[in-house]
């Protein structure tokens, strides 16, 4: 395991960090401004997509399954399970927001899922290379966005104050 971490570059240290704060910024009720409010789901999808391109490439067959993840999580998430109590103050050009665990977990889950896979890559897992596991990989990186764009529709639609 040392020898895992010390091979890992500085900078997915930092990332990590940097996705730290941002994760636990999000339990909190807040105060977001109208732009902000939309970096966080943005670069997560980012993220995910980094993710299966990283691992597998550019081809179509993946960013395939990687969409089909976005596309049901996104309105399964947006009409099963709505963000509640988010409403858009136009006085102050921002979102009111409330805390959620749900997204800190969310945003470690993407990070986790796409160190370990380096990881499994760079020490020569078999598995890496299981059609199954590819799949499933791709679904999940979807899944784990579409979290996040689900997120976006509720702060579109959500209600507006004067």
């Amino acid at each position: 395991m040392l020898q895992i971490t010390t091979h890992t570059p500085l900078w997915v240290f930092i990332l990590f960090v940097v996705l730290l704060v941002f994760g636990f910024l999000q339990t909190r009720n807040r105060q977001v401004k109208f732009l902000v409010a939309y970096l966080l789901p943005i670069g997560m999808v980012i993220l995910s997509f980094a993710g299966v391109v990283s691992s597998f490439g550019l081809a179509l067959n993946f960013i395939g399954l990687w969409l089909l993840g976005i596309v049901v999580t996104a309105l399964l998430g947006y009409k099963l399970f709505p963000l509640k109590g988010v409403v858009y103050r136009a006085e102050s050009s921002a979102y009111f927001i409330p805390g959620s665990w749900l997204s800190f977990g969310v945003v470690m889950a993407i990070f986790f899922t796409k160190y370990s896979v380096a990881v499994m890559k760079a020490t020569h897992v078999s598995i890496v290379n299981n059609s199954l596991f590819v799949v499933l990989l791709c679904l999940a990186y979807g899944l784990f966005s579409g979290f996040f764009v689900s997120r976006v529709l509720c702060l579109v639609a959500s209600p507006k104050q004067a």
